[in-house]
């Protein structure tokens, strides 16, 4: 080998087993990993918006650093809270 860079990978083990995959890094999914839902029992629901109330909503999510999706949670969540039914 002639750069110091380079590594000889082909005396080395490349194995299945959990130990193999421990050293690689390659472990799986682990109980508790990864990022936690925004919600929690999502169900998804298409809604269709007037063009000028969707480039409000967008712009709002943009002064406010949220996505719409959230704000509309949050309107619908507030609508609820106010004629208590959520």
């Amino acid at each position: 080998m002639d750069s110091r860079n380079e590594i000889d990978l082909s005396s080395w083990i490349w194995d299945n087993s959990a130990v193999g995959k421990a050293k690689l890094g390659h472990g799986g999914a682990r109980p508790g990993a990864g990022r936690k839902r925004v919600v929690q029992e999502p169900e998804r629901m298409a809604v269709d918006f007037e063009r000028s109330d969707l480039e409000a909503l967008r712009a709002l999510a943009d002064e406010r650093e949220i996505s719409v999706a959230a704000l509309v949670r949050r309107a619908v969540s507030h609508y609820l809270r106010r004629t208590k039914r959520g």
